[in-house]
């Protein structure tokens, strides 16, 4: 069974308002993701976010298969159960965010276990997605 049919079955909330956005072109600009193999339905996002082929990943191409082995160039992986999120690494996302990706599909900022920053990066990153607010 492949991953696409595997988080339908599992998780069909997630998998149809990802379609959705996916398919009328209208993604946001944040996804917050929580719960048992957050991990898997993460990874899975950002193929989507980023596979050129379908509407949802293919798992077959180049950047599908970059991203499995985490060797996408525009995408950052910061993990807060290795170290604490502090302030600084959210004002280089910040920074980061201003200049193109070398892909030209957009980056991707992935913060696991963002609970583990510290109050200030915390605050630092909920006052710059502020300004994304309609």
């Amino acid at each position: 069974m492949s991953i696409i049919e595997d988080i339908k079955l599992e998780q069909p909330i997630f998998f149809q308002t990802l379609y959705n956005e996916l398919k009328n072109k209208k993604q946001n600009h944040a996804y917050l993701i929580e719960g048992h193999d957050a991990n898997r339905y993460a990874k899975f996002l950002i193929k989507c976010l980023l596979c050129q082929e379908e509407i949802l990943c293919c798992d077959n191409c180049r950047i599908c298969h970059q991203i499995d082995e985490d060797n996408y160039i525009d995408l950052m992986h910061y993990n807060g159960k290795n170290e604490t999120i502090k302030k600084n690494t959210i004002e280089r996302i910040q920074e980061q965010l201003l200049k193109t990706s070398v892909e030209g599909n957009g980056k991707i900022y992935y913060l696991e276990n963002i609970e583990n920053s510290t109050p200030e990066a915390i605050n630092s990153l909920c006052n710059y997605l502020h300004l994304f607010d309609d």
